[in-house]
């Protein structure tokens, strides 16, 4: 944890080096150490949510946005995958592309990073080996996809969690 906290500050400094004030290192660490999957999390809950109410079981929709979120929802889904029904599962992850946020991919992508704690920060997706890197995922892993809507979603995402740190 120290060295990522280490690298964040050194990543902001650097990016102001002309410019840098208190004020301006505060909201950008803020911005910069957000991760992106905690960020999508609700819209993604949301959109799992509506899908079990849609596929006739809202009372698995219902548990799910009573339950306390220690939990990852790409865990719960791995799970899903294991006690749903193969075509119900499939049509949650495909459907998750169209009416939830870019969630899952990046979730999956992030694991691949190898790291202590699954997480992909914003400050990591600033970097263009990590963009690259997710484009190369989504070749690989969901061809299907149209990865510029998915990069337009991710995106959306943080131009989203920008302004809502200026207000």
């Amino acid at each position: 944890m120290i060295d990522l906290e280490e690298k964040l500050v050194e990543f902001v400094i650097n990016k102001h080096p002309d410019d840098f004030s208190l004020e301006l290192f505060k909201r950008e660490y803020d911005h910069y150490s957000r991760d992106l999957l905690d960020e999508m999390e609700p819209g993604f809950l949301l959109y799992l949510h509506t899908f079990f109410q849609d596929e006739g079981m809202p009372h698995l929709a219902d548990a799910l946005n009573v339950a306390d979120p220690p939990v990852h929802l790409a865990d719960v889904v791995r799970d899903f995958k294991r006690s749903l029904k193969p075509d119900l599962y499939g049509r949650l992850v495909e459907h998750s592309f169209y009416y939830g946020p870019p969630y899952l991919p990046l979730f999956q992508f992030a694991e691949q990073l190898r790291r202590p704690l699954t997480s992909l920060t914003l400050m990591d997706w600033e970097d263009n080996s990590i963009r690259e890197g997710f484009a190369k995922f989504m070749g690989k892993y969901c061809p299907d996809n149209e990865l510029p809507e998915i990069l337009a979603a991710i995106e959306k995402y943080i131009k989203h969690l920008r302004n809502s740190l200026s207000q």
